[in-house]
């Protein structure tokens, strides 16, 4: 992830964050001894974080880069502007307000936004078109971590600083690298609200009844889509990944139809959303 952190006023701290490869952005505003929890939530490779903020502030930011493999990147002030960032995110989204989801007051992370969008823009040297919807976060919605029971838990990685064992290696037995990044997601971000893990629950309880075999072998082979179509998007995607996604959609077809008919709305929710776009998969073929 990069993430972008902007200090604002009145001790409130505007955050934004994404993945080129993923097409969605997220937003947060929280207060100032917030920041090293963020951090530790978002796990992102960089920051990026105003040429003009506070000594102490910046000394914060040089605190967290030793104690992980983040790289800081100061950049200029007036990236970090909260008209430019609505501006932007409008302009992304194809929209005439933010309102619809909820990121409409936020003008710390909107200037946060204006700093990461700008700069994915321009490491990748064109617009971001497969960016197309964010998701607000906010602290009240999510487990308290403090960054030392993160790391007492050993969740994404061990108390010397390696990947395995950890809660994360010894539970992803995912077949995608999508549902890998998923699952270190949910670790480093639990929801209070049990309503998704009682869904998810209900869900693998149905699956366990005689689904679940049959669904992790249609997925052996299945390639990273959200990669893939990032690249599409980039301009950078190869003639082997086109028929890997053209591979993928029949793939994803043929779990929809596996899903159907099971009693259970979660797993209905995803049927739906695996249905690939209509003639997608032919029109491939027919250009590949």
């Amino acid at each position: 992830f990069l993430l972008a952190v902007h200090q604002g006023q009145r001790n409130t701290l505007g955050l934004a964050w994404l993945s080129v490869t993923q097409g969605e952005l997220h937003l947060a505003q929280c207060a100032g001894d917030e920041l090293e929890a963020w951090v530790a939530r978002t796990a992102p490779s960089e920051l990026l974080y105003s040429a003009g903020v506070t000594p102490a502030f910046e000394q914060r930011l040089k605190a967290l880069r030793l104690s992980s493999s983040l790289s800081l990147t100061p950049r200029p002030d007036w990236q970090f502007d909260a008209a430019l960032g609505q501006r932007k995110l409008l302009e992304q989204l194809k929209a005439a307000s933010l309102q619809a989801w909820g990121a409409d007051a936020l003008p710390e992370a909107h200037a946060a936004a204006a700093a990461a969008l700008g700069f994915a823009e321009h490491t990748q040297g064109r617009a971001l078109s497969h960016l197309h919807s964010i998701r607000v976060q906010r602290s009240d919605e999510l487990i308290d971590l403090p960054q030392t029971t993160r790391r007492n838990l050993e969740l994404v990685q061990t108390l010397r600083g390696e990947d395995a064992p950890t809660l994360f290696s010894l539970l992803d037995t995912c077949l995608t690298g999508m549902g890998s990044r998923l699952l270190k997601s949910w670790l480093l971000a639990p929801q209070r609200d049990r309503t998704q893990a009682t869904q998810r629950l209900a869900a693998i309880t149905t699956l366990r009844a005689g689904t679940w075999q049959t669904l992790r072998s249609a997925l052996k082979g299945t390639s990273d889509v959200e990669r893939i179509t990032a690249r599409i998007a980039l301009r950078q995607v190869r003639p082997r990944e086109l028929v890997a996604l053209q591979q993928s959609l029949h793939k994803a077809q043929q779990l929809a139809q596996a899903l159907q008919g099971l009693a259970d709305g979660a797993l209905a929710s995803i049927a739906a959303h695996l249905q690939p776009p209509a003639g997608c998969a032919e029109m491939l073929a027919r250009a590949i």
